[in-house]
């Protein structure tokens, strides 16, 4: 009887191409609808999983934006810590008046900031209670524009080596000679033998900070002497006019006379000088004070 067990596809004549090709088929049939059967249920759970994903996402953000501070200020903070963290104070292996010297004048060159000083040392000792931390005492004096003292003072605290301003005076004889002050500074040098060797010191980066205004010049003070002949001879700005200009002096006729004159930046005018030319917007800036606070003016090109 084995000769009629034959298969259906036999009984048909097929060649055996055909009956392979079929086969194929069935068995490809049979491979998508059981990964199909299997990947169904990982599907529908990377789908919930994305969902609880975007969920929790969405959460995190409004909380967020609720604690997160805003910009400016996170980047006032961030700023504040990068300057502490640079503002850590090194103690040398040693001090004497000229590694102090040397340190001064690397200030000056860093912030092209110089002035004319005497400089002397007051004092040393041993630190009481402590005798392996040593120190000098030095005075600092002459006269300097008050912004550029104070940016020395400032980088001088805040560089990295140990200095310590302990009395700062500033005079000024005539408020009106452009911030010029006198000044004397004593401040003291801390050095111990176990410190970090003094060549290995050096200057941080730390950003330039300047005072916004001359704090010796009075904002409000008695009215100018108007009857003198100097005075006289002086431009009054509501009486001009401006009839050209390039990118350092303004030629202006003067109403009252008709006359035409020629002003460079700082030249004088009545209670008040020259500022600044800007040469975009095609106009000269004024500051005149006379009485009380600054004020500027601005005058533009008369168009004809």
């Amino acid at each position: 009887m084995s000769e009629y067990k034959l298969t259906f596809l036999y009984k048909k004549g097929l060649d055996y191409k055909t009956r392979n090709f079929i086969f194929l088929l069935v068995l490809l049939g049979l491979t998508v609808g059981l990964a199909l059967l299997v990947n169904s249920p990982l599907k529908n759970t990377q789908v919930k999983l994305q969902n609880e994903h975007t969920k929790l996402r969405q959460e995190a953000d409004i909380i967020s934006s609720q604690t997160t501070p805003s910009t400016p200020l996170y980047e006032q903070i961030k700023e504040l810590k990068k300057e502490l963290a640079l503002s850590e104070k090194i103690i040398p292996n040693n001090n004497d008046p000229t590694v102090t010297l040397s340190y001064i004048f690397d200030i000056f060159s860093k912030y092209h900031n110089t002035f004319n000083f005497n400089f002397r040392l007051q004092s040393s000792g041993e630190v009481e209670n402590d005798k392996e931390l040593r120190y000098n005492r030095y005075a600092l004096s002459g006269s300097a524009f008050v912004n550029l003292l104070y940016v020395f003072v400032d980088q001088f605290e805040r560089q990295p080596s140990l200095f310590v301003v302990e009395t700062l005076e500033m005079r000024s004889m005539n408020a009106e000679a452009d911030g010029l002050v006198d000044f004397n500074i004593e401040f003291t040098a801390y050095y111990t033998k176990t410190g970090m060797p003094i060549k290995d010191v050096k200057l941080n980066n730390l950003r330039e900070r300047r005072l916004a205004y001359n704090i010796f010049y009075p904002r409000v003070y008695d009215p100018k002497n108007i009857d003198t002949d100097e005075f006289k001879e002086l431009l009054n700005v509501e009486s001009i006019e401006i009839i050209g200009m390039t990118q350092d002096k303004i030629f202006v006729r003067n109403n009252a006379t008709q006359e035409i004159a020629i002003l460079y930046i700082n030249d004088r005018v009545q209670y008040g000088s020259l500022y600044k030319i800007d040469w975009e917007k095609q106009e000269a800036i004024f500051r005149v004070n006379p009485t009380g606070p600054t004020n500027e003016v601005r005058l533009k090109i008369q168009s004809k």
